[in-house]
């Protein structure tokens, strides 16, 4: 059975919504590490599972209102994938949608130390970075 995302922010679920994402941030952590060969923990089963299950529509991260980009096919310009959060910023418009993208690896990073990003995506589905970009 798929929790809806309201009922784990009115407590219905034993995870909270911190956790959650905090899960899934892990997740993305790391299956990225796995594709660059070094391991990196990730939170435990059932909340990171509980985290995934959410649906790409029940998350907070989805636009409020239906727009031309889609969520599932979000993307930034070189072409990393990014997750719709579970999470969403108070002063984002209805229409903008916030997601969650894994960094590139640079030359100081160590095995296990991938970064994530959160990001915002307009309507038309062109992604910003910082808040002074959007506005």
């Amino acid at each position: 059975m798929v929790k809806k995302f309201a009922d784990i922010a009115k407590g219905k679920c034993k995870f909270g919504r911190r956790n959650m994402r905090n899960a899934m941030v892990m997740e993305m952590r790391r299956q990225e590490q796995l594709k660059r060969g070094t391991k990196v923990s990730g939170k435990g089963k059932q909340v990171t599972v509980a985290a995934q299950e959410v649906p790409i529509t029940q998350r907070a991260g989805h636009p409020l209102v239906k727009t031309n980009a889609k969520p599932a096919e979000w993307k930034t310009i070189p072409g990393k994938a990014i997750t719709v959060d579970l999470a969403r910023v108070p002063w984002l418009p209805d229409d903008w949608g916030q997601g969650v993208k894994m960094t590139n690896p640079i030359s100081r990073s160590r095995p296990g130390q991938g970064g994530t990003y959160t990001v915002w995506v307009a309507p038309c589905g062109r992604v910003f970075y910082h808040r002074h970009d959007m506005e």
